[in-house]
């Protein structure tokens, strides 16, 4: 009887494991596709000269933490929407409508001007002019952006967000990009 039940524990865990494994290799598999949907995203942006902030976040464990949210200015519109990953392992885009931080009635309002002014003049951020290489895998959070030619980006890990920080480039980003700060 004990050997039957170890046996059984034994396969127990073993399928419980490899479960484990092929849900972490669907992520990285699924991570990898979005990280290709994004670098698309950014040529066309950069070819077409347009205004841009993004917010990847990534996750090993949870797909459903895996998100990259973008704000672009096309034609002096702001336009926002999110790549993000389901619980069984698709990336959808999804439209955010409107972006209402004016409350106003003008259907296309570009507010990523004014969202950024701040960080550039007062912080100095948006300060590189040669587009910046970077790690998509280094850390938990990815800020990227190109405002007025000039590129910006900054790598976050998880406690990062896990609490309240002052600063002007966490108020943009848990304003407009991310919501799982802190507040």
């Amino acid at each position: 009887m004990k050997i039957l039940l170890s046996i059984t524990l034994i396969l127990f865990f073993c399928t419980d494991a490899q479960s484990q494994m092929k849900r972490k290799d669907s992520i990285r598999i699924a991570n990898f596709k979005l990280d290709v949907q994004l670098m698309d995203e950014l040529k066309e942006f950069d070819f077409q000269h347009y205004d841009y902030i993004m917010l990847r976040v990534k996750d090993s464990l949870n797909p459903l933490r895996n998100e990259c949210t973008f704000m672009v200015n096309i034609d002096s519109c702001t336009l926002k929407y999110k790549f993000q990953m389901t619980a069984d392992f698709e990336i959808r885009r999804m439209e955010i409508d409107q972006i209402d931080y004016y409350n106003s009635n003008d259907p296309c309002k570009e507010i990523l001007g004014e969202i950024t002014a701040n960080l550039i003049e007062v912080e100095g951020y948006f300060a590189q002019s040669i587009q910046p290489f970077f790690e998509i895998d280094r850390a938990a959070f990815l800020f990227y952006g190109r405002v007025n030619g000039y590129y910006e980006i900054s790598y976050f890990q998880d406690d990062f967000f896990s609490e309240f920080h002052s600063g002007l480039l966490y108020d943009t980003i848990c304003g407009y990009l991310y919501t799982g700060c802190k507040r």
